[in-house]
């Protein structure tokens, strides 16, 4: 019996110890990771293969997550999109930040209360203040 594939998940940030632990915890939890440096480097890797979800910080060298989240949205609107930042406080996505959720970096962590969601068939991580829940497709 085969195993379906994995979903996989582009990490993108120019900390890298973010980075490399965020790959830690999902690669653990069975998802196939990716990391990136910056948003022109994440489109070099997008190049090669589209993932299923992006986490990006928002403030980043060369490329911000901003302009690379833009670019994303408007020619793979397909991907799941999870913004990160420590300039902006809470779990809701701030305005004219264009993703699907968001998490709120040097507060509240990523909870390790999660389900699977019977109705999407994914895996719920709550976010930010453990309220918000993200769904990561499995």
């Amino acid at each position: 019996m085969s195993h379906p594939p994995k979903r996989q998940i582009l990490v993108v940030d120019d900390e890298e110890s973010m980075r490399e632990s965020l790959a830690m915890l999902l690669s653990s939890d069975g998802y196939d990771v990716a990391t990136a440096k910056d948003g022109f480097d994440a489109l070099l890797q997008m190049k090669r293969s589209l993932p299923d979800v992006i986490i990006s910080d928002l403030n980043m060298p060369q490329m911000s997550g901003f302009e690379f989240l833009s670019v994303v949205r408007r020619r793979f609107p397909q991907i799941l999109i999870v913004a990160m930042s420590g300039a902006y406080r809470g779990a809701a996505v701030p305005d004219g930040i264009i993703a699907d959720a968001f998490y709120a970096k040097g507060g509240s962590h990523w909870s390790g209360d999660e389900y699977t969601n019977g109705n999407t068939g994914g895996r719920v991580l709550f976010v930010g203040d453990g309220k918000f829940p993200v769904t990561l497709p499995v």
